[in-house]
């Protein structure tokens, strides 16, 4: 795994996290903090807080931030990466800090790296099948947001295991 974590920061050296990620942010239940990637490496990763609408639904200000109609993008249980729908289709810039942290995360489910160890519902063997598909098909392009996903399906605030997982696995934050 050290090889993959390597790879990923030389990838992402010149990294850095904006003031956004320091400040604190309301609970879910007036909206939701995200993980935001720019595709453009020189811009830094930061926390982005998205407000409810009128009717509980965050998918207005996540359109805006992915500049179009969205599309999820399932990590594992409980964690989502949103992308332009249209991105691939309309010639958006790879975001390769995005699609690199799928794909680590995928190998780090499959190496027990991930904060807080592998869930009990994934076999070793179904995370490093997920991990090969990853790399294999994941090419995530346009600005993406990383937030969490509730038993229900509802898009909540990024899990902090996968905070974690950024700043200390990744040295993004």
């Amino acid at each position: 795994m050290s090889s993959i974590i390597d790879t990923i920061d030389q990838a992402i050296a010149d990294s850095t996290v904006s003031d956004d990620a320091m400040r604190s942010v309301p609970d879910d239940t007036d909206g939701i903090r995200v993980v935001y990637i720019d595709p453009d490496c020189d811009q830094p990763i930061s926390f982005r807080y998205l407000a409810r609408d009128d009717d509980g639904s965050t998918f207005r200000a996540m359109q805006k931030l992915v500049d179009g109609l969205v599309d999820v993008v399932r990590v594992t249980e409980g964690l989502d990466v949103w992308v332009n729908d249209a991105g691939l289709l309309i010639g958006m810039p790879l975001n390769e800090r995005a699609t690199t942290f799928v794909h680590a995360v995928k190998y780090a489910l499959a190496s027990d790296e991930w904060p807080g160890g592998r869930p009990g519902w994934l076999s070793v063997a179904d995370a490093l099948e997920d991990a090969v598909l990853a790399q294999r098909h994941t090419r995530l392009v346009g600005p993406a947001i990383i937030a969490g996903c509730n038993d229900e399906g509802e898009t909540i605030s990024v899990p902090d295991a996968a905070v974690t997982f950024i700043s200390e696995a990744m040295g993004l934050m």
